[in-house]
C-alpha cells in the first residue's frame, strides 16, 4: 500500500532524526569547542524539523495511546509504527 509505505517512511526519518537529536543533546557536553557551532547548527535543523512534523508526531502519540496496551504486549502499537 502507497499510503503505509509513504507512512513508514515518514516515521523511519522521524525517529532518526529524533534519536540523532537526543544523541546531540547527550554528548553535547564531551565536544570540543570547535565543533560546537557545527553541532548548534544541526541542533537547530533537528528542532526545525521536529515543529514541522509536531501534528504528525502528536497524531501518533494519541493514536498510540488509545490503544492503550501494556504489559510489553504492544501488538496495534508496532503494526501502527
Amino acid at each position: 500500500n502507497i499510503v503505509n509505505s509513504t507512512e513508514e517512511t515518514v516515521m523511519r526519518n522521524l525517529l532518526r532524526t529524533f534519536l540523532i537529536f537526543i544523541l546531540l543533546i547527550l554528548f553535547n557536553h564531551s565536544i570540543y569547542p570547535f565543533q560546537r557551532e557545527e553541532i548548534d547548527k544541526l541542533k537547530k535543523e533537528v528542532i526545525n524539523y521536529i515543529e514541522k512534523k509536531k501534528d504528525l508526531i502528536i497524531s501518533m502519540g494519541d493514536s498510540i495511546w488509545e490503544y492503550a496496551e501494556t504489559g510489553l504486549k504492544e501488538y496495534k502499537s508496532v503494526r501502527f509504527l
